[in-house]
């Protein structure tokens, strides 16, 4: 499921309210920037003619700065070593390079901006995709991360409604109550996170649209309203459109939408709390059934599979062993299915 901006709050403490991180990404006499703001910058490449990428490699990180500052440093001296410390973690978590070994410049350049507040909770809900974690119910594992990826695709088709913890943080009113050493930074800003609002970082714009995954936050789950979700913003490739430096004024609707979200939501009342409602939901998966795609991977057997006998004994048979795991594992599963009652 797609995390929101609770997921934010609760799992990074990261601040929601904000400037939108949507800064000039120009990288011209940056190794100058650099230098001027923690002292170095990586060396000029040999070759005149390769192309070095506007940051610092981590090995030359952990190089020069891996080591905690002398004890006689001064103050100047230590807030260097901070934000190179935060620049090196949040480039290797929140916001890495494709290529894993980069620390990008901008990073760095936010961290030194001093007079602005970044939102750095929803810059991080938009990269999402670097967002991962293991889930324990996957029946075979491997070192092999292309065979790992079918595995949580099958493992995942068959999940049902009643496997998944829908309110893993607690009720709505009770956010946080099972967690005895929560810090107060997770739930301060919770009236924040049922934002319909752009979510902006640098180059990158998505839409939050908590509507769409109202039973995690504990609401009434309902049919979405349709919204436009600007094919054009898919279109944006930084490594084809390298002219464009300018994000603020590239995204400017999408800045000042982000703030009207955040000034609008500051001002309203208590938010009205429609509460999980079975028949609700059920009316919702009717909807999302009809109107989406369920499956992450094409069928592994006939449409009609849950209509024919099931031959135990032709499964078990050595013969079967070219039968994919996906399929036997279905046979497993709608022979419960019709233990308990379902015929389909």
């Amino acid at each position: 499921m797609a995390p929101t901006l609770q997921d934010v709050s609760m799992i990074l403490g990261l601040p929601i309210q904000g400037e939108p991180l949507c800064m000039n990404t120009a990288s011209d006499g940056w190794r100058e920037q650099m230098a001027a703001l923690i002292g170095m910058a990586p060396p000029v490449p040999a070759n005149p003619k390769e192309r070095a990428p506007s940051g610092a490699p981590f090995a030359w990180i952990r190089t020069n700065f891996g080591q905690p500052p002398p004890e006689d440093a001064n103050e100047d001296t230590i807030r260097t070593y901070t934000r190179v410390y935060l620049w090196y973690m949040i480039s290797r978590t929140l916001f890495p390079d494709s290529g894993g070994k980069l620390a990008h410049w901008c990073w760095l350049k936010a961290l030194t901006v001093l007079e602005h507040r970044w939102s750095w909770g929803t810059a991080a809900l938009d990269r999402e995709p670097t967002w991962a974690y293991l889930w324990d119910n996957v029946s075979e594992m491997t070192s092999d991360p292309k065979i790992m990826y079918k595995q949580y695709n099958a493992e995942l088709d068959t999940l049902t409604v009643e496997q998944v913890e829908w309110e893993p943080y607690g009720s709505y009113y009770h956010i946080g109550a099972g967690m005895a050493d929560i810090n107060h930074k997770c739930t301060e800003e919770a009236r924040f996170w049922h934002m319909r609002c752009p979510l902006i970082c640098m180059w990158l714009v998505e839409h939050h649209q908590p509507h769409r995954v109202m039973r995690r936050l504990g609401y009434q789950e309902c049919p979405p309203q349709w919204q436009d979700t600007d094919k054009e913003l898919h279109r944006l490739d930084r490594q084809r459109q390298r002219k464009i430096t300018n994000w603020p004024v590239h995204h400017s609707g999408h800045v000042a939408a982000f703030l009207h979200c955040l000034e609008a939501t500051r001002n309203a009342g208590p938010v009205e709390i429609v509460p999980h409602d079975l028949a609700a939901f059920n009316n919702y998966l009717e909807w999302f059934h009809e109107n989406t795609r369920i499956e992450l991977v094409k069928h592994a057997y006939a449409e009609d599979i849950l209509d024919d006998p099931i031959e135990f004994d032709e499964v078990a048979k050595p013969a079967r062993h070219l039968c994919s795991q996906r399929e036997i594992d279905f046979y497993c599963f709608r022979a419960e299915l019709r233990g308990n009652g379902f015929s389909h």
